[in-house]
């Protein structure tokens, strides 16, 4: 995690779904989130 940001607003380039392995990298992005804005302050 870098924490650099280079987009004034963040795009969503990919949603999930809630199925199968794509549950799994939801919960990934979801932690790299909250990790990402812990970092931040």
């Amino acid at each position: 995690m870098s924490g650099q940001d280079y987009l004034e607003k963040p795009l969503a380039l990919y949603t999930p779904k809630p199925v199968g392995w794509e549950a799994k990298i939801a919960d990934r992005l979801a932690r790299w989130k909250e990790l990402k804005a812990s970092r931040r302050g």
